[in-house]
Parts: C-alpha cells; structure tokens; sequence
C-alpha cells in the first residue's frame, strides 16, 4: 500500500494528507505513490514518538 492510498483512505483534508504524506518519504528513497511507502510512514511515524513510545525520564540508571 503506498502512503498516498493510506492517507486517502483515512483524511478528507488535503493539507493533512500532505503533513503526513511527508513522514513517508523523510529518509527514503520513496515517492508518497511507492509500493510500500504507507509502511515506511507507519514505521517513521511510530519512531517518532508515537502511541506506545515511551521514555523513561532520567534515563534507565543502573
């Protein structure tokens, strides 16, 4: 699935596909229409502190 097909089939906005639509090809070699490119978003947006992305403050000590 390319990010273009995943961003059409979730947000009306065009603007908002568009923000989106360029985490997917941030550090790829990909266009937004590339086969595959909706799980280079996925994995970018998630990297990026995404839902169950967490920190531990201060470090994880030792």
């Amino acid at each position: 699935m390319s990010a273009l097909e995943l961003t059409e089939e979730w947000f009306e906005s065009d603007v908002v596909r568009a923000a989106i639509g360029a985490v997917a090809v941030h550090g790829a070699t990909l266009g937004p229409m590339s086969a595959g490119a909706g799980y280079t978003l996925m994995h970018n947006w998630l990297n990026r502190g995404g839902p169950g992305h967490a920190r531990v403050e201060g470090g994880i000590g030792r």
